[in-house]
């Protein structure tokens, strides 16, 4: 961690808390950090199609971020999180998603 912490030139606390969600690193770093893990960059993370997938769902249903949130019964600012794939949505979320939006909750 600390190495890695030192190549892209942040405090080993910054690395620990992209490892933990808990904030993500800065296109200058996320450059950095595509080189260090031999990783092309640019390329998507596992999780960004997913965020996508929601707000293209959402966008193509007609539906305002506060219309599918009171659907999913969590606040804007939840379903703003999942759409640039800063958290992902609980299984019980997924599935609510998966109803209001005509998606296959993943696991179902």
């Amino acid at each position: 961690m600390a190495g890695l912490a030192a190549v892209c030139g942040v405090h080993f606390t910054t690395v620990y808390r992209w490892e933990h969600d808990r904030g993500g690193p800065s296109r200058r770093n996320r450059r950095l950090l595509a080189g260090c893990l031999h990783v092309p960059d640019g390329a998507p993370a596992a999780s960004a199609a997913a965020g996508g997938q929601i707000r293209a769902a959402r966008t193509a249903g007609g539906l305002t971020v506060r219309q599918l949130a009171a659907a999913c019964r969590v606040h804007r600012s939840t379903v703003y999180r999942w759409e640039c794939d800063r958290t992902e949505p609980s299984p019980e979320h997924r599935q609510r998603l998966a109803a209001c939006l005509g998606l296959q909750a993943e696991g179902a």
